[in-house]
């Protein structure tokens, strides 16, 4: 797992990263932590490693932090961007970009370890997977990546952005494993990941690409009440 710390502010850059590899050395958690000094600089090296955790300051030289999460998001959808800034007036600017956190900098030092404990554990569970036979061979698919998962004529479809895995089974096979994972029932043949709902009307789901699935009757209470828990989580 990589951390990077992307600020210009070389005293603050250097006491983060200090009280981060102290955490997770005393929690025995293999992490590598780099710093850099520019947006520039972590871009460049985004290229060539995974960037997992971003600790990214706003008014930086050259590019500034919003249009360096902008572009990380492009490399790794699933990064976790945790501003930090001296700027609190930037907060609500910032959510245009999906910030999992708005670390205020002057009082940083109470927020940090509660923030970076719920970062690694949502990196955690992004890293998560199924293993399937498909077409005759054994694919690791990571739950954050299915959009949806049906069952048609005993086989499981997984749906995600860009094709549809399909291999044999039942939905009682994935039930348990599935919902876990933040997937709700929604009728007797699917499931959908949460954090692809867009919104709930009737009985009907609307997933953020603008595909409709119906809801059953049975399920309307649970699909409501699990999604709006998952909204308050969030």
């Amino acid at each position: 797992m990589n951390i990077a710390i992307c600020d210009d502010e070389k005293i603050f850059l250097e006491e983060i990263a200090k009280n981060i590899i102290r955490f997770v050395n005393n929690r025995n958690i293999n992490v590598n932590v780099k710093a850099f000094y520019s947006g520039k600089q972590l871009l460049d090296a985004s290229e060539k490693i995974r960037i997992d955790i971003v600790f990214l300051d706003i008014d930086i030289p050259e590019m500034n932090g919003f249009e360096v999460a902008r572009k990380l998001r492009k490399l790794y959808p699933n990064c976790i961007i945790i501003f930090c800034s001296s700027y609190n007036e930037l907060v609500y600017e910032s959510f245009e970009y999906a910030p999992f956190w708005f670390l205020c900098k002057s009082n940083y030092g109470s927020k940090l370890i509660t923030v970076l404990e719920k970062a690694l554990k949502k990196v955690e569970e992004y890293n998560k997977e199924i293993v399937i036979k498909t077409k005759g061979k054994m694919i690791k698919v990571s739950f954050q990546e299915i959009i949806y998962a049906e069952v048609v004529k005993h086989k499981i479809r997984l749906h995600l952005e860009k094709e549809i895995l399909e291999y044999r089974g039942n939905l009682s096979d994935i039930e348990s494993q599935f919902k876990k994972m933040g997937f709700l029932k929604i009728n007797s043949g699917c499931m959908v990941n949460m954090k692809y709902i867009f919104k709930i009307q009737k009985n009907e789901l609307i997933l953020n690409s603008g595909e409709l699935l119906v809801i059953s009757r049975s399920n309307q209470k649970n699909v409501k009440d699990g999604f709006y828990g998952y909204l308050g989580k969030e």
